[in-house]
């Protein structure tokens, strides 16, 4: 009746636990970190991606859609030379660590932006004039039947076959600079993410990493507690209780061995692409090297997660065969006894 019971609690409570704290555990070591986050988006797949030839070419379409017939591989190269890796990786350290150093409590106030007094610096200092170069030689030639108003404010849609470059240029510098001028100091990312992120609560208590983490032990603490006490239920000496805590670990800790095992196989890419799909509304298309870049890093984090997933799940399994180890010793040492006692 004894052992039926243990198994029972087994069953339906010990090994759920033990698998849910095997699995928060090693999903926690990642969530709960920053260096995690720094690793993920301040990596080569990011910036491989951002800075690609239709990265730009897109962005260029998009930020001059009024002029017709623009050379954006011209302005690409500018933009290239301006939004550098050194940029990007500098503005994704600046916000991840912003939003950390919110949760765990070392500033009450946040602001998620992209800093763009550098670009500012630079076009209207050394860059300028390789700016101006660029917009003239992208600017598209007029046809037979258009003219050009120089009189008239705002970005010229074409320029004259007869007129040359330099006079362009000059032309072109006060409005490139007034418009330079207007560009702001910072692009919020997200208003209101700051308040948000500090009132995110819990059971009514604001979460940060070292109140999850306080969760977490809690969790760990109380699984181990009905763990031992299962096993000295379902045991009636030693050698059974080693062995009852053997083969309660070592299956959760298979379970979780083999979810790491499918989260690096290419059974995930299938997931994330169906989810990002599902996502979308049907018709919000994604552009194709945008998905690719979403997949790639999800699949850069996934990665780093699985890694948790085998590496706790091998800690513990050495742990179940310890504890295997520990109870043949105790076996034979009852045996020895018990030949010592015959004699």
């Amino acid at each position: 009746m004894r052992k039926a019971f243990g198994v029972v609690l087994t069953m339906f409570l010990v090994l759920p636990l033990v698998f849910a704290a095997l699995t928060i555990i090693s999903i926690s070591t990642r969530v709960l970190d920053r260096h995690f986050y720094l690793d993920v988006f301040d990596n080569e797949i990011l910036y491989e991606h951002n800075l690609s030839d239709e990265m730009m070419a897109k962005f260029m379409e998009k930020s001059f859609t009024q002029i017709k017939g623009l050379d954006t591989a011209v302005m690409s190269e500018v933009l290239r030379s301006l939004i550098t890796r050194e940029y990007l990786s500098s503005q994704v350290q600046r916000n991840i660590n912003e939003v950390f150093d919110l949760l765990e409590g070392k500033t009450d106030t946040f602001d998620l932006a992209f800093d763009m007094t550098p670009i500012k610096q630079a076009l209207q200092g050394p860059q300028q004039d390789a700016l101006l170069h660029a917009l003239v030689q992208a600017l598209p030639i007029c046809g037979e039947d258009q003219q050009v108003n120089p009189e008239e404010p705002g970005m010229y849609v074409c320029k004259p076959d007869s007129v040359e470059e330099d006079a362009l240029i000059e032309l072109m510098q006060p409005m490139v600079l007034l418009m330079l001028s207007g560009l702001p100091d910072e692009v919020p990312i997200s208003e209101n993410l700051d308040e948000e992120l500090g009132n995110l609560q819990f059971a009514g208590l604001k979460l940060r990493p070292a109140s999850l983490n306080i969760m977490v032990y809690a969790l760990v603490a109380l699984t181990l507690a009905i763990w031992l006490a299962t096993a000295l239920i379902g045991g009636v000496n030693w050698r059974e209780r080693l062995l009852w805590l053997d083969w309660t670990l070592f299956i959760p800790a298979l379970v979780v061995l083999i979810s790491g095992i499918i989260l690096r196989s290419d059974l995930s890419t299938v997931l994330i692409n169906y989810g990002i799909d599902q996502a979308l509304p049907p018709n919000i298309p994604l552009d194709e090297p945008l998905k690719s870049g979403i997949v790639d890093i999800s699949r850069f984090a996934i990665n780093r997660i699985s890694n948790s997933f085998l590496m706790t799940s091998g800690e513990a399994a050495a742990a179940s065969i310890i504890l295997i180890a520990w109870g043949a010793i105790k076996r034979r040492a009852r045996k020895e006894v018990s030949q010592a006692e015959d004699e």
